[in-house]
């Protein structure tokens, strides 16, 4: 199984991507250190017809990821405010613009061909604009593999050639659903879930956190959030939800322990 992972790049700005597999050194949840004021406009840009001729179906499954946000935070914090307006930019209202172009967009849902390798879709967050505070999700298409090829030619010496072999995979609609409701809670403002001490299935982010740390891109199993995740976008942003009362500053990464009971998943023995 090929399993790739995201991580969490923090400069001026903020990057959140898809990479490769690493090792988690505690059972945690972090935050971007950002939160939107108010109820989020999101604005799911159309697909360049370049990239793909399945732009219909694209923006459904897009829809399906914030859906699946809005559902999750009005199940389990149902006194909160978490009605996300959305709007669908066609392309040619947006080819070749920028973010700040759409000021009445607070998150930006598009798509790229492909990144470089290993990496799936990113997240960019940017607050230092008063006038427009956003973040920029980009999802790619396609999953660029790189590998080593060895190349053995027998004869007097025997050659051996060590070189690239390099392909496009194709992602299918699902895997792009996932990867969209994953960068999605980043465009919220929640960090990655990451599990060091409790028996993982091989695929954990469908039973502990859409923003566990990995995913199978080759797993055409939808993701759906899951209760920490709800709980810790209410510790972001109260439980009023959008526009509410801000809730004090909490620390950037957040420790689990089997007394947090407000925020067990496995670690409890509860099943959520």
């Amino acid at each position: 199984m090929n399993t790739l992972t995201i991580v969490l790049i923090v400069t001026l700005v903020s990057i959140v991507s898809f990479s490769y597999l690493y090792t988690a050194f505690a059972d945690e949840y972090t935050y971007l250190g950002i939160k939107h004021k108010e109820s989020p406009m999101v604005c799911i840009f159309e697909p360049h017809p370049e990239y793909t001729d399945m732009s219909e179906e694209l923006i459904h499954v897009t829809e399906e990821s914030v859906n699946l946000w809005e559902e999750v935070l009005q199940t389990y914090i149902p006194s909160g405010n978490w009605i996300m307006e959305r709007t669908i930019i066609p392309i040619e209202e947006h080819h070749l613009k920028s973010p700040y172009d759409f000021p009445e967009c607070n998150i930006l849902l598009a798509f790229e061909h492909s990144g470089e390798d290993g990496i799936l879709g990113y997240t960019h967050v940017n607050f230092s604009k008063s006038w427009h505070k956003y973040t920029h999700v980009n999802v790619f298409l396609n999953a660029l593999n790189v590998s080593s090829k060895v190349n053995i030619t027998l004869g007097n010496g025997g050659d051996i050639n060590i070189g690239t072999d390099i392909r496009l995979d194709k992602l299918s609609l699902p895997v792009i659903q996932n990867i969209m409701t994953h960068e999605f809670g980043h465009a919220l403002g929640v960090g990655h879930y990451k599990i060091t001490d409790h028996p993982v299935s091989n695929q954990p982010w469908l039973t502990r956190s859409v923003m566990y740390h990995a995913l199978d891109p080759y797993n055409d199993e939808i993701m759906v959030p899951q209760y920490v995740d709800a709980k810790m976008v209410e510790l972001l942003y109260g439980s009023d939800g959008f526009g509410g009362e801000v809730p004090p500053r909490i620390a950037k990464v957040a420790h689990y322990s089997p007394g947090d009971a407000e925020l067990c998943t496995f670690k409890c023995g509860i099943s959520r």
